[in-house]
């Protein structure tokens, strides 16, 4: 699931992951992701960004983690990098990892592998 309120990052994310055959789920904010999934039961990880309009990432994140089939769900935070220490703050909420806009592909793949391995 890529969870973003700018559409043209969920479009040029989205068009990479469905190129090497994912299946992606899109929400626009926080609260779009948690009732996106409560209605997608398969999802196996999720990217989200932390700038969104009514729940952003961390508050997201956070409540995510707060549900009990949740809690093992990998949530990788995709941001620009302006906060020094902004993994630190992206852990402490709930994610599983950190990656900085611009994402590069190759690299999210490697970190999306690793915790789907």
């Amino acid at each position: 699931m890529i969870v973003d309120d700018d559409m043209r990052n969920v479009y040029q994310l989205s068009s990479a992951l469905r190129g090497k055959r994912l299946h992606v789920i899109t929400a626009a904010d926080g609260q779009e992701a948690l009732d996106e999934l409560d209605r997608h039961a398969g999802v196996d990880l999720v990217l989200i960004d932390m700038m969104m309009s009514r729940v952003d990432g961390y508050e997201a994140a956070r409540r995510i983690r707060g549900v009990e089939r949740f809690r093992d769900l990998p949530i990788i935070a995709l941001t620009a990098p302006q906060v020094p220490d902004e993994r630190e703050q992206w852990i402490a909420a709930g994610a599983s990892d950190h990656v900085t806009k611009p994402v590069d592909v190759a690299q999210l793949l490697g970190v999306m592998r690793d915790w789907l391995a």
